[in-house]
């Protein structure tokens, strides 16, 4: 598979993390695997060793560098051999700049809303609402978001507004930025990037090969399926809430994930009664998650926050599943309501409650919608097809 043209084609990846972590390292370490299967060379920069899944890692990347947290790339890396640098999560965003000394391109895939917000998630904790604005003076007041979380002995600490402000500056200073989604790149312009600096690449899971023995797994009626993290938001807490006001249908729930939300979820559930319909499974591998898919008959995401895309639902639509979720960020470039399953007002408990009860009652429309859904992600979301449009890209900057 390799192709003569990209043989000598060096990558050098920052990314904050060597190893199996969260939903940013299931990309890199996939998109390294695919690249290098089409004749790349990929080198790892990175902070934080997990330790985990060593050997994909390993066989990804000919060589790896460990930064310290205390040291400027740019120290490290004066002297790579590479075509491109592309960054991932990358928090000293000073070495953006510095970089650029090296000479080559710097291109970054933006994951999430950390860079420009300073609660990383355009969701305010308290209220649960979403911010819509660029990062302003509204960050300080009335958001208070300078405010956070502390650690030890000091339960609170003060963040740099000034800060972020200049580590957004240091991201305009790159030559590309790739985002999941159309709703991505709209935050991106709203906080003064230039739009022919903006690429939208949804960076999709790859199709894995099912033995028949989960390729032949039934939908089980009613049974519903949330997967992912379970932190506030996400959401499954008002996915609770609403499923309390459908105890008289016929359904189930298993929740596959773990996260700090997941033991006031579990009280949350028996305050309201329901732990004797619920499953709690904690993470499961890839093989285990595509069974549960397979035996789901209605996958939700009630995500309360902005998702820059949400891959849940295209991993559970891949599997003919219809999803139920709240159209908050990008997931309306993915789901059209009652064609692939439904788009609920975000955090309208009864909507969400209605639209589930609909679905187990018609289960004609459940299949179909399923059906749909499977076309339409086959269609219009394949693998190969990021992977070859983002080969494409990373080359003609280099050139």
């Amino acid at each position: 598979m390799t192709n003569p043209s990209t043989n000598s084609f060096t990558v050098c990846w920052l990314h904050e993390k060597k190893g199996a972590f969260g939903g940013a390292e299931a990309n890199v370490i996939e998109t390294a695997l695919a690249l290098k299967e089409r004749g790349f060379n990929n080198i790892l920069a990175y902070r934080e060793n997990t330790g985990i899944d060593s050997e994909r890692w390993d066989h990804a990347f000919d060589s790896s560098i460990a930064i310290p947290a205390d040291t400027p790339a740019s120290a490290l890396l004066k002297d790579i051999r590479a075509d491109l640098f592309w960054i991932h999560n990358w928090s000293c965003s000073s070495d953006f700049e510095d970089l650029r000394s090296i000479g080559i391109p710097r291109v970054r895939m933006i994951h999430d809303h950390a860079m420009y917000c300073m609660r990383h998630y355009k969701y305010h904790p308290l209220t649960r609402r979403n911010c819509t604005r660029p990062a302003s003076l509204a960050c300080v007041f009335p958001c208070m978001a300078p405010v956070q979380r502390g650690s030890g002995m000091w339960p609170i600490k003060l963040a740099s507004f000034s800060a972020k402000l200049r580590e957004i500056n240091d991201n305009r200073g790159l030559d590309q930025l790739v985002v999941n989604s159309r709703f991505m790149a709209g935050e991106l312009l709203k906080n003064g990037f230039l739009h022919e600096q903006i690429k939208v690449l949804a960076p999709l899971p790859p199709e894995r090969e099912l033995p028949d023995s989960v390729l032949k797994t039934p939908p089980v009626k009613g049974h519903l399926l949330f997967a992912g993290q379970v932190i506030r938001g996400k959401g499954l807490d008002v996915l609770l809430k609403a499923l309390a006001l459908a105890k008289g249908s016929d359904w189930s729930l298993t929740v596959a994930g773990s996260g700090s939300a997941l033991e006031k979820c579990q009280s949350l559930a028996q305050k309201l009664t329901l732990n004797d319909r619920i499953q709690w499974l904690g993470h499961l591998t890839p093989l285990e998650l595509a069974r549960l898919y397979r035996s789901a008959s209605i996958v939700i995401v009630p995500s309360m926050w902005q998702e820059p895309f949400g891959m849940i639902g295209i991993e559970a639509m891949r599997h003919a599943r219809p999803v139920i979720a709240f159209a908050s960020g990008g997931i309306p470039e993915w789901i059209h309501d009652r064609q692939h399953g439904r788009l609920v007002k975000t955090g309208d408990v009864y909507a969400l409650r209605d639209a589930i009860v609909d679905l187990l009652e018609n289960p004609d429309k459940t299949k179909a919608y399923g059906e749909n859904a499977s076309r339409w992600v086959q269609e219009n979301f394949s693998f190969k097809d990021y992977i070859e449009n983002l080969k494409d890209l990373l080359m003609k900057l280099s050139r």
